[in-house]
């Protein structure tokens, strides 16, 4: 088990929601049946909540900054679910 993949175990331990984008440690909250949210999730809870305006904009800074990928997809997707 490598770092990511303890993320779901040890959310599960204080019975919280995993936050990871790594594939291997979805897999692992999955097959244990946890929640697990990753960061264009995040996003867009933020703005559903009011505490973010643009999830859009805020891709698109996080494009810039580099580093980070993120599918065009799953970016559409994201965008779609905040209602943008």
């Amino acid at each position: 088990m490598n770092g990511f993949e303890s993320i779901p175990f040890l959310a599960n331990r204080q019975r919280k929601p995993s936050i990871t984008d790594d594939r291997s440690a979805r897999t692992a909250a999955s097959s244990l049946g946890l929640k697990c949210i990753g960061l264009l999730g995040v996003l867009v809870l933020a703005k559903q909540r009011n505490q973010l305006s643009s999830v859009k904009s805020m891709i698109a800074a996080l494009g810039k900054l580099g580093g980070l990928y993120l599918s065009d997809a799953g970016k559409a997707e994201a965008v779609r679910f905040a209602g943008e």
